[in-house]
């Protein structure tokens, strides 16, 4: 059984993760000027940028990224526009990137900035948020001379009403709490999955085994691992939070399936829960087994408030 349980989790860790995807850039030279940008799409807050100086016979530099400081942007392969339908003017190169931004139905979260770069004047244009309607310019000549900053860029920009709601949702990836939270459910399921399999197989093994009055606890136990695996899939997939439920992401049928599981442990915890309550004032089961009991049913309702908050109850709508 601990051989099967172990094959089970392999399988679920090799299966439900997301494949890295990249962020959208361009860029154009036509009649001596080269215009380039990119729109970073990530599910990150206090985006950077910041300026270093060059030292000795150095380039300075400017770079964009979030709070670790890591530079974002690269290039590998692109498409080629047709050069008949493009130019260099700021106004076509922000269309552009209003074109290829990320915004999603639910929270309204996607592209966090843009960042577009002439490079023949050395000027960088940054919008916030998918709002190109506000602009921040820096001259990269002026800025270097100022010596080695950094700029908090939502500090920069009007507030900002998608992404204050974006910071304000609390998911395991920006809340330590939540995060706690989860690896403790995590933990007492695998405990109580442990608890009611031995339960269930000392009676099978003693005869007592009445499929009748012990399925509700059968259920619980299949309950557990899928709550359980689930809970996993959450914790290693940021991007869950965000997507309409049932999400749907292509080549991912373990991601499909655990879409529906909310909805089934909805569905299931009445009847379960009512089928346990009858088995465990049985005089045969001892207190232990029903406090056992009233925490597996703690954890389902935790459980089920986490999914109606984080709209993983696809038929709550908002």
């Amino acid at each position: 059984m601990i051989r099967s349980l172990s094959v089970l989790l392999t399988i679920i860790i090799t299966l439900s993760y997301f494949s890295a995807t990249s962020c959208s850039m361009f860029k154009i030279t036509l009649h001596d000027k080269t215009m380039a940008g990119n729109n970073e799409d990530a599910w990150k807050i206090n985006s950077k940028i910041w300026f270093e100086k060059g030292a000795d016979s150095q380039y300075g530099a400017a770079y964009v990224g979030h709070s670790d400081l890591f530079p974002q942007g690269g290039y590998q392969r692109g498409q080629q526009f047709p050069s008949q339908h493009s130019d260099t003017t700021l106004a076509f190169c922000t269309s552009m990137m209003d074109t290829m931004h990320e915004c999603m139905n639910k929270m309204g979260d996607g592209t966090t900035y843009t960042a577009i770069y002439d490079l023949k004047e050395r000027m960088i244009n940054l919008y916030f948020y998918h709002d190109f309607k506000h602009v921040v310019r820096f001259n990269l000549i002026a800025e270097l001379k100022k010596g080695n900053h950094l700029l908090n860029i939502p500090d920069l920009f009007p507030p900002n009403h998608e992404y204050l709601r974006f910071v304000h949702f609390k998911t395991p990836f920006n809340s330590s709490f939540i995060k706690l939270l989860l690896y403790v459910m995590e933990l007492l399921l695998a405990l109580l999955t442990l608890y009611w399999a031995i339960y269930i197989l000392g009676v099978l093994f003693n005869g007592r085994i009445n499929i009748k009055a012990h399925y509700g606890m059968c259920l619980l136990l299949i309950l557990n691992i899928g709550l359980g695996s689930y809970l996993f899939i959450l914790q290693n997939n940021q991007p869950l939070f965000y997507y309409d439920a049932p999400y749907y992401v292509p080549g991912k049928t373990i991601l499909n399936v655990s879409a529906y599981l909310p909805v089934v442990l909805l569905g299931l915890i009445i009847p379960v829960g009512l089928a346990n309550i009858r088995t465990v004032h049985r005089a045969s089961v001892t207190t232990f087994t029903r406090r056992v009991f009233m925490l597996n049913t703690i954890i389902y309702l935790v459980a089920l408030l986490l999914f109606a908050y984080w709209g993983l109850l696809f038929i709550i709508r908002s």
